[in-house]
Order: structure tokens, then sequence, then C-alpha cells
């Protein structure tokens, strides 16, 4: 199963930002939110990726989707 998390190359400093979410579609697309945009309109509602810069980043813990993916999805 593939799901919306992506390697941290791929999405930078959102993979552990407190801010970040993760939403989709019905077809199967994932979309990277920052939680940001809501009340600062300096932040982008779906910052271009991967976001290597950030002032709104705060350290949120550890990847969220690993408690979804299987061993072998792991790696």
């Amino acid at each position: 199963m593939r799901w919306g998390g992506g390697s941290a190359s791929q999405i930078g400093l959102c993979k552990k930002c407190l801010h970040h979410r993760v939403t989709g579609n019905r077809r199967g697309s994932f979309f990277h939110l920052c939680g940001l945009a809501k009340e600062h309109s300096r932040f982008r509602k779906y910052p271009p990726l991967p976001v290597l810069k950030c002032e709104g980043y705060e350290y949120g813990g550890e990847d969220p989707w690993d408690a979804f993916r299987t061993e072998e999805e792991k790696g």
C-alpha cells in the first residue's frame, strides 16, 4: 500500500514538522499541507517540495505515517 509520507529527501523539513499534515483524495493522490497557512498568509498552504528552509518549522516528532507501514514497506 502506498502512504502519503514520502521520504525526508522528497519532503524536506515538513516531514517532521509540527504543522505538517498529509491530505488526499479518492483517486489516491497525496498533498502536503502547512497548517500555518490558515493563520499566516506568508506560508503557502501547499508548499513546493522539498522544503529546505522554513521560518515556521517546529519539530513535531517522528514521521506519523510509520505507524501505518508494514515492515516490508519500512524496508
